[in-house]
């Protein structure tokens, strides 16, 4: 299956179109015919055909996209719907992502996973859990999900690689994009025995909704997703809604609950699929032995 072949297909339907809603429709017809992942100019009228575009305005779409994607480089991977290596945890939702983009060690897409999610603006406190989260898992078979910001998932990233736990960054970018300065060791650390990986594929420029998808695809990635600190309104906790809402475990500790200046403890305790967890010594046992049975789309 060449997936890389697929994708640049289907984002030159994208670029040419301007319309995914219609490239989905297009392409569902087109695979009744042929495989996406053949190569385009060897269909390009069936294409013409199917899109009402000139051969010429296709090819020079098809340029562009392979341009972008060459921009990968030779070792990241491009894993579609139809590829082996695509999560089965992500198979489970009602629109899967077409295509995964990824750099590292694609083992860390399949194994039971651990998101910690919370604010930029992270109190002592909530560093010092966070650190103390991940160490509670060094000796268990978990992966450690989070993002790329300063706070609670820079600490959660940068605590997994220093503690040789394996660590996924999920990104809210595409793969081609730089690296600010200021997480560029963070990045590095995290390849070392980790993973990024991205829905965004590398014709599309960074938007700020974009860092929406990239909660939501960790929230299917990973078993459960523990929130370690936010304010009402957060964006940590709104991921935390949706991880709930596509049947996945929410954990958050019990002094958050006590916290009586927030409300957000409060209103995920009540959501189903909630723990709450006194200290990060449960966590494993909790969310990863407790509800195996349940939760049965990881390794």
């Amino acid at each position: 299956m060449d997936s890389r072949t697929e994708a640049i297909n289907y984002h030159t339907l994208i670029h040419a179109l301007q319309d995914q809603q219609k490239v989905e429709i297009l392409v569902n017809q087109i695979e009744k015919e042929i495989s996406l992942a053949e190569p385009f100019l060897d269909h390009i009228g069936l294409y013409a055909e199917a899109t009402s575009l000139s051969p010429n305005k296709l090819s020079e779409s098809l340029f562009w996209v392979r341009a972008q994607y060459a921009k990968l480089t030779l070792h990241d991977m491009v894993i579609s719907t139809k590829d082996p290596l695509y999560p089965q945890a992500l198979r489970q939702l009602e629109e899967p992502p077409r295509f995964l983009y990824l750099r590292g060690n694609p083992d860390w897409l399949k194994k039971a996973s651990l998101a910690i999610v919370g604010t930029r603006t992270a109190s002592v406190e909530g560093i010092e859990t966070a650190k103390k989260s991940v160490h509670a898992l060094v000796e268990h078979p978990v992966v450690i999900a989070s993002g790329m910001a300063v706070g609670i998932e820079g600490t959660a990233l940068l605590s997994a690689a220093a503690m040789k736990v394996p660590a996924l960054a999920v990104l809210q970018t595409s793969l081609v994009q730089p690296v600010q300065s200021n997480r560029l060791a963070l990045y590095n650390k995290i390849l070392s025995n980790g993973a990024v990986v991205t829905q965004i594929p590398p014709t599309v420029e960074p938007k700020a909704w974009h860092v929406l998808l990239k909660g939501q695809l960790m929230n299917a990635l990973c078993r459960a997703t523990l929130v370690v600190e936010d304010r009402d309104g957060g964006t940590a906790v709104g991921q935390a809604e949706h991880a709930a809402h596509i049947g996945r475990q929410v954990a958050l500790f019990q002094h958050a609950l006590d916290n009586r200046s927030l409300s957000w403890p409060r209103r995920l305790s009540l959501l189903p699929h909630t723990v709450v967890i006194k200290r990060a010594e449960e966590l494993y046992k909790t969310l990863f032995i407790s509800s195996k049975e349940q939760l049965p789309l990881f390794d």
